[in-house]
């Protein structure tokens, strides 16, 4: 039987979010992109497994999303929404130059200097701008998400950041970090998560 996606491969898994046999190819390349899969499906969780191994030192990615879920899903979020709508060739090194303007905005805010640091290339911006909106609702408490802290923000941004880093010295060219983060994606998380433990994501 084909796949009912591509009509072309022979399918060989069964979609429980389609209810029906798609092909590897399809599963892999349209998992959480174009296919809303529920967080039991065993090829999602193969899916995460393998991409985790891809990355190597997940901690400090791992730790930010332990103290932080709701508000690194929404920044990832921010994210995925660039990369499937506008720029699907996207690649890790134009995010990590993104997500570092961001913080020197920030950064440089909190020395009481108002002073938005953008790229040229609309790439890049694009991701900033769209990160930098679910930032402001976060900061602002809109649309039912919880009220966050500028540490909370600077840290999410570094642990990202710090991951890419590590991605490009094995490839300048990595989709690793975007590839994982499309097989977490849950869309916009509104409701305030439990309390959470305060801990130190990263040390400088």
């Amino acid at each position: 039987m084909k796949c009912r996606l591509c009509n072309q491969r022979r399918s060989n898994r069964h979609c429980p979010a389609l209810n029906t046999p798609i092909c590897s190819l399809c599963c892999g390349t349209k998992r959480r992109r174009t296919i809303s899969c529920p967080d039991n499906c065993s090829y999602l969780i193969s899916g995460r497994v393998y991409q985790e191994h891809r990355i190597g030192n997940m901690e400090i990615l791992k730790k930010a999303r332990d103290l932080i879920p709701d508000y690194m899903n929404n920044i990832e979020h921010g994210i995925l929404v660039i990369r499937n709508t506008r720029f699907r060739n996207l690649l890790d090194r134009e995010v990590k130059e993104a997500l570092e303007n961001i913080l020197k905005t920030i950064e440089t805010a909190e020395r009481k200097i108002i002073y938005e640091y953008r790229s040229t290339n609309p790439r890049i911006q694009t991701v900033a701008d769209s990160v930098y909106q679910i930032i402001e609702k976060h900061q602002k408490g809109e649309d039912g998400m919880r009220r966050v802290t500028v540490e909370e923000t600077k840290a999410c941004l570094k642990a990202i950041i710090a991951t890419i880093k590590s991605l490009l010295k094995q490839n300048p060219d990595s989709t690793t970090y975007l590839d994982l983060i499309s097989q977490y994606s849950q869309g916009i998380i509104r409701e305030t998560p439990p309390p959470i433990t305060p801990g130190k994501l990263i040390q400088k």
